[in-house]
Formats: C-alpha cells, structure tokens, sequence
C-alpha cells in the first residue's frame, strides 16, 4: 500500500510550532531575570495608561522588546501583538501574542500574582503558549495536541482536586471595581456556589486552573491577557468559550465541561452588558 505524505503545509506548521515550543521555554527564562533585574524600580519611572492604577513599568518595556527581539531572530516573518508596542502592520500567517508582564500591579507593589505570558497563534488559532510565574519562577508551556504541560520539572500532571475544582477565578479589563464587576460576582454566585477568587492577573489565574483546577471567567479583557493562559488549561482538560467585544475586546470562559454548560449564558450575558458600555 502506498504511503500518502503529509500536505508541505501542514508539515511546515508543525516545523514552526516545534521550534516556538523549544524557544518559549528560554525566552521565559530571560523575561524572569528581566523582571527580577528591574524589580523595585524608582516609582518616578512607572507610567500609568488607563488610569492610576493601570500601569507599566521599564520591566515592562525591557521584557517585551527581548521578546521582539528574540521572535526577530528566530522567526523574522511572523507578526507580532505586544501590549506595550502595538502590533505588527500587514497581513501575516503567524502572530505572536505578548504580555509581558500581566499583573503589573501585583509585580509593582510586592503581590504574587504577576506573569509574562507568550503565544504563537496561527489564524486565529492559539498553537504555542507559555506562562512565566514571576513568584515561583516556573516556565509552563504548552503546545497544540502536545499531550499535557511542560514546565522546568517536566511534565506536569492533571489531577485536580475537589477543592481545586471549587474556586471560580475573575478578571476584567480594568484594576478598579464598579458596581458592574461586583454585580459579575452576583451573576455567577446565583448560577451555583462557588469559591470566588481574584488574584489581580489573567494569566496567573489560568496558569492556577491549568495546574490545580478551577473555572475562569475573564469580562473585558485583551487577547495578550489570556492567549497563553487559555491554552496551557485546554490542553491541561479544560475547555473554552469565547465572545469577542468591540476589538481588541474579548471576553471568555474557561473550565469543566459542566463550569461551561453551568456559566455559559451569565458569562454570555455579562459580555453583552459590557460591550454595550464601550
């Protein structure tokens, strides 16, 4: 019987997909040395974009530009979406998706619950993602159909405990708390019980769901927030839900089988609510 060889493009895809799942795992390393470098940087030297609280520090800045760097490097024809510097002009196959530091609050005032977050997304598909845990110094990524997460330790098992399961992690596009975000913990509290938990960061919470379980529910927020995060829990067993805003807007929900099935409309109806607002 004859052998039918693999389309060069798909064959191709995986050569990059590969390649980018051996880079994260040393470019996260580097944008932890960087954050630890720049750690307790002169308040004079923290800007704020939204608001007062919405900031960005010179790690920051240093930690994305290594990336571009980096992806300029070993991948000079793919786009790139970074929150601090825009995003890439033209059209492209491949896009890198980039926060460097998300949880900047956290990171700036001493809290856990800071991390840099890389993806390679390919269309609109997440196909290569990486958390950096600014407070353990782990690196955990993942890749498409990889069979699991890896981190410096190996591969990372998925049991997750009941307890795990419980908690019920919330993020929105902003470090303030209106009456539309307490009223998010209403909605979801009439669903079921759940154990709320909000640590202040996107990616911090989806990498605690991707290890110990959980549901996320993030309303607000942008694609750099998430990209990675999502990733590392669908391929931990999870699953996900998105609803896309006024761009860059998306919001999304991430979790069991029964989280999506429970949360889904309320989290369908928040989003509606809050792109009504913009």
């Amino acid at each position: 019987m004859s052998r039918v060889a693999a389309p060069a493009d798909v064959t191709a895809a995986g050569r990059i997909e590969a390649a980018a799942f051996d880079n994260v795992a040393a470019w996260g390393r580097e944008a932890l040395a960087l954050a630890r470098e720049t750690k307790g940087a002169s308040p004079r030297a923290v800007k704020t974009k939204a608001d007062a609280f919405d900031l960005t520090t010179p790690a920051d800045t240093a930690i994305e530009r290594r990336l571009r760097e980096r992806i300029a490097q070993a991948f000079p024809t793919h786009a790139v979406m970074g929150e601090e510097q825009g995003t890439s002009e033209g059209p492209y196959e491949w896009q890198w998706v980039l926060d460097p530091i998300d949880g900047t609050f956290n990171y700036f005032t001493g809290l856990p619950g800071a991390a840099c977050s890389i993806a390679l997304r390919r269309g609109n598909e997440i196909r290569v993602g990486a958390i950096v845990d600014f407070t353990t110094g782990a690196v955990v990524r993942a890749r498409v159909g990889g069979g699991g997460l890896v981190s410096d330790d190996g591969v990372t098992t998925n049991e997750h405990s009941r307890a795990g399961q419980a908690r019920v992690f919330f993020e929105w596009g902003s470090e303030r708390m209106s009456d539309f975000e307490v009223d998010m913990l209403r909605t979801l509290a009439r669903v079921r019980p759940i154990v709320p938990r909000l640590l202040g960061g996107a990616a911090y919470a989806l990498l605690a769901i991707a290890l110990e379980g959980g549901c996320f529910v993030g309303v607000g927020l942008r694609l750099w927030d998430v990209a990675a995060g999502v990733l590392l829990a669908q391929e931990a067993g999870h699953q996900a839900r998105w609803w896309y805003g006024p761009p860059p807007t998306v919001h999304v929900l991430v979790g069991s089988e029964s989280d999506i099935e429970a949360f889904g409309p309320a989290v369908a109806e928040l989003a509606h609510r809050f792109d009504a607002r913009a």
